[in-house]
């Protein structure tokens, strides 16, 4: 068990190393194609809620979405972990309560 948790972590490390290299601009670009293609799909546009991460270092920039979404009155739930515990919460103001 626990060298599958090692390879885990190991394979996570390498990931965010490649991810984390990729230029700034690029990462932009791609984020905003990711958030095009969403907020055009089916499954969006029918959606009353939106369960989504809020970005974290070099992750795929969601607060694209998430701006879009509250602007149309969608509901954002996002989830916070601590240790073990999985929480979500729903977002109504991202100035206000995420930056």
């Amino acid at each position: 068990m626990q060298l599958k948790l090692d390879r885990k972590k190991l394979l996570r490390q390498r990931l965010q190393l490649k991810r984390n290299n990729i230029p700034v601009e690029k990462r932009a670009a791609a984020s905003t194609e990711i958030a095009k293609k969403f907020l055009n799909s089916a499954d969006y546009k029918d959606a009353l809620k939106i369960l989504i991460f809020f970005p974290f270092r070099s992750e795929v920039d969601t607060t694209l979405i998430i701006k879009a979404a509250l602007e149309s009155g969608k509901k954002i739930i996002l989830p916070k972990v601590e240790g073990d515990i999985l929480e979500l919460y729903y977002v109504e103001d991202i100035k206000s309560q995420l930056q």
